[in-house]
């Protein structure tokens, strides 16, 4: 096993890592977060701890940097797995961001998206023509300019309550993206943020949310929103 703090291999009965010397917590499956002593839950993806059923994609897949405010950026993705859980926790930092670019094009299937991540930037799923399955958990507030551009393999999204904006193009060129529901708490969609998906027809839209210009160009909903 690893060290949730450095990261480092350690031995399976460690109770305090030899390198880092932090006390050796576990982890929850599920999102990868350190876990509190007898917790039921984990207090980031809410997984039952005797249930997470995905592990945690290790730190070592990534490259990443320490923002500002302390918090990890992922910036870009070592590639060799297709179904992605990104940690929510890197040597004990809380990761809030994924960086631009940083899965552009990869083979991915399947990504999934802790509560620890605040802002999903731009371009930072862009091409990944065979990524069917996005789970974002509640708290991204942001989902940047064409962060899921020409995802031509996703049909359907939920985005949890905690999104605010989404970006221009986020969503363009999602030709097999059917169905989208948005966010409770949603305030802008940007510019041809779904332009070319072809097949979107079901949306829950609340009138207050300002929506950019052609936003649904090319879509069977865009007579709805001239």
């Amino acid at each position: 096993m690893n060290c949730i703090k450095c990261n480092r291999e350690i031995p399976e009965d460690s109770v305090f890592c030899p390198f880092c010397g932090g006390k050796v917590a576990a982890a929850c499956s599920a999102c990868g977060a350190e876990l509190i002593d007898d917790s039921e839950f984990c207090r980031f993806c809410g997984a039952k701890v005797e249930e997470g059923a995905v592990p945690a994609t290790p730190a070592d897949k990534f490259e990443w940097s320490v923002l500002k405010n302390g918090t990890v950026s992922i910036d870009e993705y070592n590639r060799g797995e297709k179904k992605v859980v990104i940690p929510s926790i890197i040597s004990g930092r809380r990761v809030s961001r994924i960086s631009s670019d940083s899965f552009a094009g990869e083979p991915l299937v399947s990504i999934t998206i802790p509560e620890s991540v605040e802002t999903i930037d731009c371009w930072a799923f862009s091409f990944c023509k065979a990524l069917s399955s996005v789970n974002i958990y509640n708290g991204v507030k942001i989902i940047d300019e064409f962060a899921f551009c020409d995802c031509k393999s996703l049909t359907s999204i939920n985005l949890p309550d905690s999104v605010t904006k989404i970006g221009q193009g986020a969503f363009k060129g999602c030709a097999s993206l059917e169905s989208i529901t948005f966010s409770e708490n949603l305030t802008e969609i940007g510019k041809h943020t779904f332009k070319g998906c072809t097949s979107l027809t079901s949306i829950n839209l609340h009138d207050s949310v300002k929506i950019g210009k052609n936003a649904f160009k090319g879509t069977p909903l865009e007579d709805n929103f001239k």
